[in-house]
């Protein structure tokens, strides 16, 4: 069972890209509100009988509310230590409030993911990412994004690109790798309205080259993943939204899905009354539905957007119409894959 805490809506920084764009909230949720997120999670987590309970901090900047964090994560291990159950935590950050103690208790602690948000060198980097004062992060994070790699072999980068930096993708990529990043997640800003043909033509050309340094560079090391290139493909069941995967927003509401967190129509629930098991019903039923415009689709049954119907929702305000844009990038992604399809 996945379970993600959305512990703050605040952040401090202003990203070009940021979904949440200027309707993000200023939300912090109270040590209150998380003893009875512990309390539903592990009722939830108990009646579904799960094996794995993975609790993912996310914001808003997470760190934001690292004592909460700590907090948490210290009573979930409590619990957890007599029971033969397997318990993980993920986070991700932009780093600007790492520091050494931070850094410690994260690499100890955070095992599912610990993930860090870097675009690529200083250039690529600030061109989205900066401070509310417009001023550029790269050189705020990067000695410490290094300086966990030493610590942790295994921290991936997560990289948004969009039509602004897609032409320096490669380039991007190449750098994280020659600072010797193992794990990279570029990731695409579905949000960014102005994706056309010639923005994806540009993709499939700088993932081609990234494909041929991924296949170069994985002969000197075997741990280098880059999931745009190095994704498994294989069948994807149903979504799990609101039973498997909860998403807690700072007020103690349960939404199915990051995507619609703070969207009032998507609330399912409260940790103080439970899921509504009607209009969780009602959800499902639409996340059972076909996408009829995607049958003959090779990649039918491996897709996120034939999966995902609350995604199609916010992206194309029509649950069964996937993104003309995320699926031409769900395609490179195959198209580029080292993975044999599984769809048995």
């Amino acid at each position: 069972m996945l379970v993600t805490l959305w512990i703050t809506t605040q952040c401090n920084m202003k990203c070009r890209y940021c979904y949440e764009g200027n309707d993000k909230t200023n939300k912090m949720m109270s040590i209150e509100t998380a003893d009875k997120s512990i309390q539903y999670i592990m009722k939830h987590f108990n009646e579904l009988n799960e094996d794995t309970l993975i609790i993912n901090f996310h914001g808003g900047e997470p760190l934001l509310q690292f004592d909460l964090i700590k907090y948490i994560t210290e009573e979930f291990k409590q619990i957890f230590s007599s029971s033969n159950k397997r318990l993980m935590f993920g986070l991700t950050t932009n780093g600007i409030l790492l520091d050494e103690k931070i850094e410690e208790y994260l690499c100890e602690n955070f095992y599912y993911s610990l993930s860090a948000s870097l675009d690529g060198n200083k250039l690529i980097n600030d061109t989205n990412r900066m401070l509310k004062n417009g001023r550029g992060t790269y050189d705020l994070v990067i000695d410490k994004f290094v300086s966990l790699l030493k610590i942790r072999q295994d921290v991936r980068i997560r990289m948004t690109f969009n039509t602004d930096t897609v032409y320096n993708l490669y380039e991007s990529v190449q750098h994280l790798v020659e600072m010797g990043f193992n794990t990279i997640i570029p990731v695409a800003d579905y949000f960014d309205d102005r994706w056309d043909k010639h923005h994806i033509d540009i993709l499939c050309k700088e993932t081609e080259k990234i494909f041929e340094m991924f296949k170069r560079e994985k002969e000197k090391n075997s741990n280098l993943s880059i999931s745009i290139v190095d994704v498994e493909i294989y069948k994807k069941g149903n979504c799990g939204g609101g039973i498997t995967t909860l998403n807690i927003d700072p007020n103690g509401d349960i939404y199915p899905c990051t995507y619609v967190v703070e969207d009032e129509e998507y609330r399912i629930g409260n940790i103080d009354t439970g899921i509504d098991k009607i209009k969780l019903q009602k959800i499902h039923s639409i996340f059972n539905t076909k996408n009829e415009i995607c049958n003959g689709c090779s990649y039918y049954n491996c897709c996120s957007a034939t999966r995902c119907k609350l995604i199609n929702k916010v992206l194309t305000d029509n649950f069964n119409m996937p993104s003309p844009v995320m699926c031409a990038i769900e395609n490179i992604m195959y198209k580029f894959s080292k993975y044999n399809l599984k769809v048995s």
